[in-house]
C-alpha cells in the first residue's frame, strides 16, 4: 500500500501475528490494552513507518491536512457519529466532506450504513491514538463539551422523537452518545447534566436497562445544583418511577417527596401531575 491509503488495521493484524511466536493468544489479548507497546516490531528491511502501530499511525497522521487532523480529534470523543452531529461539532462545516473523505482515504475513518443514512466511526485503535493526540494538545475537554452541546439539542427534541418510528430510531442509534454526554456532564457540568436528564426523562423511563437508567438519574441528582425547579422535579420524578421499577421503594419515596414542593413551585402542569400520581 502507498500514500494515504495505508490503513492501520491491516498493519495492526500483521504486527500482532508477529507476536504469536513469543506470546500466547491470551497474552496478546491482554496486551492489547496497551496496544501501542505490544504491536511494536523492527524486522530487518521493514520501512520505519511499519515498525510499530504507533509509527504507522504517526505516518498516516502527518499526511493529513491540519483541518482533517482537527476533525479526527473531535471524532475520537464518541464511538460513532451522524453527519449532522459532525457538522454541528466541527463548525464551520465548509469543506467538511473533503476532510471526511481525506480520513476515509487514509484508512482512519470507517462508515456504517443505518437504514438510509450512514454513521461514521474511528476504528478502536485509531480512536485511542486520536485521543492521545487530543489530550496531548489539551483539547479533549473542549471537544467533549462540543459533543455535549450537540446532544443537549437532541435531548431537547427527545419527546418529539419518541412519537414516531423514525424518531425512536434516531434515539436508538444515538443511545451510546446520549449516555456518554450524560456521564461527561455529571462530572464536568452538573447543571447541564440535569438539563440533559430532564430532556431525556421519558426516554430513560423506556430504557431496556432500568437499573442503568436509574443509576444515571442518581448520579445526576447527587451533583445537581438547585436550579430550574421544574427540571429538577422532572428528574427526581423520573428517578422515583425508575426506583419503583427496581422495587427500590425507599428511594422512590424520598425522590417523590423531594420533587413535590419543586413541582408546586415551578407551576409546571406535567410536574404537578406526576407529583400527584406519586403521592
Amino acid at each position: 500500500m502507498t500514500g494515504v491509503q495505508t490503513c492501520a488495521l491491516p498493519i495492526s493484524i500483521e504486527l500482532a501475528a508477529a507476536r504469536v511466536r513469543v506470546l500466547s493468544p491470551r497474552q496478546i489479548l491482554d496486551g492489547l490494552s496497551d496496544r501501542f507497546d505490544l504491536l511494536t516490531t523492527s524486522p530487518a528491511g521493514t520501512l520505519s513507518r511499519h515498525r510499530s502501530l504507533q509509527a504507522s499511525l504517526d505516518w498516516s497522521y502527518q499526511l493529513l491536512s491540519p483541518e482533517a487532523r482537527t476533525v479526527l480529534g473531535l471524532l475520537a470523543v464518541a464511538s460513532d457519529w451522524s453527519l449532522e452531529a459532525i457538522e454541528a461539532v466541527a463548525a464551520p462545516a465548509d469543506g467538511l466532506l473533503d476532510r471526511l473523505t481525506n480520513l476515509v482515504d487514509a484508512g482512519l475513518l470507517a462508515i456504517d450504513d443505518h437504514r438510509e443514512t450512514r454513521r461514521y466511526r474511528l476504528p478502536e485503535t485509531v480512536r485511542s491514538y486520536a485521543l492521545q493526540r487530543l489530550r496531548a494538545a489539551g483539547d479533549e475537554q473542549a471537544a467533549r463539551r462540543a459533543h455535549l452541546a450537540y446532544f443537549l439539542t437532541v435531548a431537547a427534541s427527545a419527546d418529539h422523537l419518541l412519537q414516531s418510528d423514525a424518531g425512536r430510531h434516531v434515539l436508538d442509534v444515538e443511545a451510546q452518545n446520549l449516555r456518554d454526554a450524560l456521564q461527561f456532564s455529571i462530572v464536568q457540568e452538573p447543571a447541564l447534566a440535569l438539563e440533559l436528564a430532564g430532556g431525556l426523562r421519558h426516554w430513560l423511563l423506556l430504557a431496556e436497562d432500568a437499573a442503568e437508567a436509574l443509576g444515571l438519574c442518581v448520579a445526576v441528582l447527587e451533583g445537581a445544583p438547585e436550579s430550574d425547579p421544574a427540571t429538577h422535579a422532572h428528574v427526581l420524578q423520573t428517578g422515583a418511577l425508575l426506583a419503583i421499577f427496581q422495587e427500590d421503594y425507599p428511594r422512590a419515596r424520598a425522590y417523590a417527596q423531594r420533587a413535590a414542593p419543586l413541582a408546586e413551585a415551578s407551576g409546571d402542569p406535567g410536574a404537578i401531575g406526576v407529583a400527584l400520581l406519586l403521592a
